[in-house]
């Protein structure tokens, strides 16, 4: 069997994950990857429930260590998200 690469193993949502890499590895990348694809997920479980029940942002934890790393991380997501949404 293949083994996955990083961004598929970051994309596995089955458990929670710790990117850890050296500078320029691509972790923003990662963990942006990840936000959209929880919640794509978020979305299809949303749509299977009453509204009360539903899963939104708000129940997602990323944690970076800078605000460099933190505001390239909102800029990319909202980059994918807008480029879903067109």
């Amino acid at each position: 069997m293949k083994e996955k690469s990083p961004l598929q193993r970051a994309l596995d949502l089955s458990s929670n994950k710790l990117v850890s890499a050296c500078a320029g590895a691509g972790k923003t990348y990662a963990l942006s990857k990840r936000y959209c694809k929880i919640l794509d997920e978020f979305t299809k479980y949303n749509l299977q429930k009453p509204k009360s029940e539903w899963l939104g942002y708000k129940n997602i934890l990323v944690i970076t260590f800078t605000k460099k790393a933190a505001a390239e991380m909102s800029r990319r997501i909202y980059e994918d998200l807008h480029k879903l949404l067109q």
